[in-house]
């Protein structure tokens, strides 16, 4: 789980990410792990936005990783 409350504009925030048994085995296995999670934030208008967060987690030399964030865009939500 990812969660971030009141991040700003130009500004950084530390991200957790607790992986399943699963996604571990796979990254071990393959060295290498791609998911995709779900990302929603509401602008100042109180429109509330979802968009899909593309995550390339890889192993470098072990115990050290890399990781890749895209956003793809969704579109906005009435909600």
């Amino acid at each position: 789980m990812i969660e971030l409350a009141n991040l700003k504009e130009s500004s950084s925030e530390d991200l957790r990410i607790e992986l399943t048994h699963f996604q571990i085995d796979e990254l071990n296995q393959r060295k290498e792990l791609a998911d995709i999670l779900d990302f929603s934030y509401a602008c100042k208008n109180s429109r509330l936005v979802k968009d899909k967060l593309i995550m390339e987690l890889y192993e470098l030399h072990y115990p050290s990783f890399g990781l890749n964030l895209f956003l793809e865009k969704s579109g906005l939500s009435n909600d």
